[in-house]
């Protein structure tokens, strides 16, 4: 009996053919994208991996970028990774350049502002490591928790060692804060 229905309805919607016309139109020239965040319905936030955030309004196929603090770390598989936004602010995952060729994944904070965004490091991957390679990083919510997976830097067995970030999901406040449970 089911092969029959199956048989039925394939039959049936091969009887009725389903036309749907798709355009596809470039809105922005972007260089290696790494994430997009929605604002609204019409507003998204987009990070390319060299450091840049833009401002992209699909309405009006206007794209602005936005100007920003943050001392990103472009080699490897380093730079400007994920983006989040919620009530306002946003959320970054990148690599951040330190001295003498060593580097973390940071997390940072900003109120969202047209002109310049003021970002706060809220967590800081350790140990620093001399490498250009799996930062990770996506960001997500959950209530007024922050989750982020960190990549291994390259280092393997590091994601092994507890006292260490690298390798680990980790779940902080919006705030940066650590939770008590």
């Amino acid at each position: 009996m089911f092969y029959f229905i199956f048989i039925f309805f394939l039959k049936l919607f091969a009887v009725f053919e389903l036309k749907a016309e798709i355009t596809i139109k470039k809105l922005i020239e972007l260089n290696n994208p790494w994430s997009i965040a929605f604002i609204d319905k019409n507003n998204l936030l987009i990070t390319e991996k060299k450091g840049k955030i833009k401002l992209l309004n699909i309405d009006k196929n206007k794209v602005k970028e936005l100007h920003h603090n943050l001392n990103i770390y472009y080699k490897g598989q380093g730079g400007l990774l994920d983006i989040i936004y919620r009530d306002r602010y946003i959320w970054v995952s990148y690599a951040e350049k330190l001295k003498k060729s060593f580097s973390r994944t940071s997390i940072a904070i900003s109120k969202l502002n047209n002109h310049k965004l003021v970002f706060k490091n809220i967590f800081e991957s350790y140990p620093p490591i001399n490498s250009g390679k799996h930062f990770g990083s996506r960001l997500a919510f959950n209530d007024n928790y922050l989750f982020a997976s960190l990549g291994d830097r390259g280092q393997g067995m590091i994601s092994q060692d507890a006292t260490k970030h690298p390798g680990s999901i980790i779940r902080i406040l919006l705030d940066g804060r650590i939770p008590a449970k």
